[in-house]
């Protein structure tokens, strides 16, 4: 679908842009302000929002998140939840 809108436009920098304002100021709702209340052994996910980091900020639960394998080298807060 991306590929056909970006033909409707003029370049990938414009398709890009779109799409974020599209999506800008996403708030968490529903099940995800209920994920910070479990005990998980993990939390995995291939999406690039922002909205698990949000849902843990609003319950005021500590988060790590690790997005490469550079971030294993980070210092873990204990009692943290892990976002992979």
């Amino acid at each position: 679908i991306s590929t056909l809108a970006e033909k409707s436009l003029s370049n990938r920098q414009e398709l890009v842009i779109t799409i974020r304002t599209l999506f800008s100021g996403l708030k968490p709702t529903g099940g995800l302000l209920t994920l910070p209340l479990y005990n998980w052994k993990g939390l995995y996910t291939t999406n690039y929002d922002t909205l698990v980091e949000q849902a843990f900020r609003l319950r005021s639960a500590p988060l790590s998140v690790y997005s490469s394998n550079f971030d294993f080298s980070q210092t873990e807060t204990p009692g943290a939840q892990k976002l992979f």
